[in-house]
């Protein structure tokens, strides 16, 4: 049976990190910290850690090799977008107190591998 479970975390920790809330607490990925934590009502708990690098470093040096070899990104200017049309729909759903209709955005179409080209002008 779920329990009802309510977070107490200070403000200001919501920024820089994903939460998936359960029943029974929550996960949070602290991208900052590097920080794979979960909360529940006996407490804090670290699931893993890594602070080798910031994660941004690595995404930055895939985007400056994309540059440089001509390939797609993994995360592209289209599937960006895309994610954004998804979350501005969570949004008005949450601000009109309705679930979400992601109809119409075309999430199950297939879109380039990224390992596809890029559509340049000197590529046509």
């Amino acid at each position: 049976m779920p329990s009802a479970w309510s977070s107490s975390l200070p403000p200001g920790r919501l920024r820089y990190s994903f939460h998936a809330h359960c029943t029974e607490g929550l996960v949070e990925l602290r991208f900052s910290a590097g920080k794979l934590l979960a909360h529940t009502a006996t407490g804090e708990e670290l699931l893993a850690e890594d602070r080798a690098t910031k994660a941004t470093t690595a995404e930055l040096a895939h985007f400056l090799e994309c540059v440089r070899t001509g390939t797609r990104p993994l995360t592209d200017g289209r599937g960006s977008l895309q994610g954004l049309r998804v979350i501005w729909r969570l949004y008005e759903a949450e601000e009109a107190g309705t679930l979400a209709d992601l109809a119409g955005l075309g999430l199950g179409e297939c879109s380039d591998p990224p390992s596809a080209p890029l559509d340049t002008a000197e590529s046509r």
